[in-house]
């Protein structure tokens, strides 16, 4: 074996080849593709920095900023009155008795069982309307529409929060 320093020399064949895909476009589908595997990330705080300094003093678009000034309205916009009736008729609801019972039948019937992913640990168990109570008063207390679900597979559900504005009225003798 030889003993000394020796210099790194690249061959000569590659010397002035680019990066494959190099200056090549993404397809139409391809940007799509990419922009529904982003969906839910959320960027980490110092992305979020480099960001901000990034449009620091750039000119907003008059339409961008109605569309952030609605979003923000609606946002910290504080209930109505009805509304607050509303909250509360269901927080009647999950203290009454009935509905008790109901979570205890949904409960036996899954066997203390995730339905989704198996989960069996009790503590992690939630139960869940298939069809939310806000919008199906009369199939609150069915044991057909609920299920057995973890705390993980219930956040992932498409029902699970985004409904805090209950569009009707909902009464139930307690």
């Amino acid at each position: 074996m030889p003993k000394g320093v020796y210099k790194r020399v690249k061959p000569i064949w590659n010397k002035g080849l680019k990066g494959f895909g190099l200056g090549r476009r993404h397809t139409d589908k391809t940007k799509f593709k990419i922009s529904q595997s982003h969906l839910g990330i959320r960027p980490s705080e110092k992305t979020r920095k480099k960001l901000s300094l990034f449009f620091k003093g750039k000119p907003i678009k008059e339409e961008t900023r109605l569309k952030i000034k609605a979003t923000m309205k609606a946002k910290f916009e504080p209930p109505t009155e009805d509304e607050l009736e509303r909250r509360e008729d269901l927080k009647k609801i999950r203290k009454s008795l009935e509905y008790q019972k109901w979570r205890e039948q949904v409960l036996l019937r899954d066997d203390f069982m995730c339905q989704k992913c198996g989960e069996e640990d009790v503590r992690k168990l939630s139960i869940d309307h298939i069809k939310p109570m806000n919008l199906f008063p009369s199939l609150a207390l069915k044991v057909e529409n609920g299920r057995t679900l973890c705390s993980l597979c219930h956040l992932k559900e498409k029902t699970h929060g985004n409904f805090s504005r209950i569009p009707e009225r909902i009464v139930i003798d307690c």
